[in-house]
């Protein structure tokens, strides 16, 4: 019971940082914000880490944490573009494509093969897609998908996540090695600095005063929802868990309507809620 606490917990702060990130976006540009997104996180990690003690280092610990740098700047910075070029209540439904990815990849990289349960959550995530532009549909039957791939942030934010797909691999590498407190604390640090150094070439910083206080908010959501899903995986299943923490996807929706005033509400909350469905019989299959 404690395990899907924690695990909507995460969920909940996830969302939290997403709607303070589309804050943020307004009158700063993604690279501040993804720099901001790592660098805030590391005081609660480093203080995680220092309890739970310098594990054991192992060889693969450090080719994983390079891709995982390369990856996660990538993804990091069309992330916060994502959010940035469109409506957060479609931009945020698209991560819940990444079991679909993963099963894709998972008989090659990990040699598991989806179930039949999984293929029916593949279909009931492209049902929800479908359904997010479900007022489309009186231009033709295939409106509403030509609609989701022609908005440039929905795009981006599909492209996000394909590479979570493949980070989620390098993660449990990362942490195999090592444990999951030095494992993030470890991402934090590096992918943080990598930022800042690309800061410095790009542009001198100058935030308004209202991001002074909001851009620290950002990391620290960040590394509260991190804690609490790592504490969540070690009561149960790690599948299970990220299936409740994709339920953030629908206080995406009801932040983008309620703080946002975005409009469609009622079909991408219908949309969310078909595609969490499909992410949870994924996980469970």
């Amino acid at each position: 019971m404690i395990w899907i606490i924690l695990s909507f917990i995460t969920a909940f702060f996830e969302s939290f940082k997403d709607i303070f990130s589309k804050f943020n976006l307004k009158n700063l540009d993604e690279y501040v914000l993804a720099t901001s997104y790592w660098i805030f996180q590391i005081p609660l990690l480093l203080l995680l880490a220092h309890l739970d003690g310098f594990p054991t280092l192992k060889y693969p610990f450090f080719l994983a944490l390079g891709f995982e740098i390369i990856l996660n700047v990538i993804v990091s910075i069309l992330f916060m573009r994502a959010l940035k070029l469109t409506d957060i209540s479609l931009s945020i439904p698209m991560i819940t494509f990444t079991p679909i990815f993963m099963l894709i990849f998972s008989p090659f990289l990990l040699k598991e093969y989806p179930s039949f349960l999984g293929l029916i959550g593949v279909i009931l995530i492209v049902i929800g897609a479908y359904t997010l532009n479900l007022k489309q549909i009186n231009q033709g039957f295939l409106a509403p998908i030509k609609a989701l791939i022609k908005n440039p942030g929905s795009k981006l934010m599909l492209l996000v996540a394909f590479i979570w797909s493949f980070t989620a691999i390098f993660d449990k590498i990362g942490i195999i090695n090592s444990s999951p407190t030095f494992w993030n604390l470890s991402k934090a640090l590096t992918i943080g600095l990598l930022f800042m150094v690309i800061l410095l070439f790009r542009h001198k910083i100058s935030l308004p005063k209202q991001n002074k206080f909001m851009l620290p908010l950002v990391g620290l959501l960040t590394a509260i929802a991190l804690t609490t899903q790592m504490y969540a995986m070690q009561l149960n299943m790690a599948t299970y868990v990220i299936a409740i923490k994709r339920t953030s996807a629908i206080f995406g929706v009801l932040f983008g309507h309620f703080l946002l005033k975005e409009k469609g509400f009622y079909e991408r909350i219908l949309g969310v809620m078909i595609m969490i469905l499909g992410v949870v019989l994924i996980s469970i299959s």
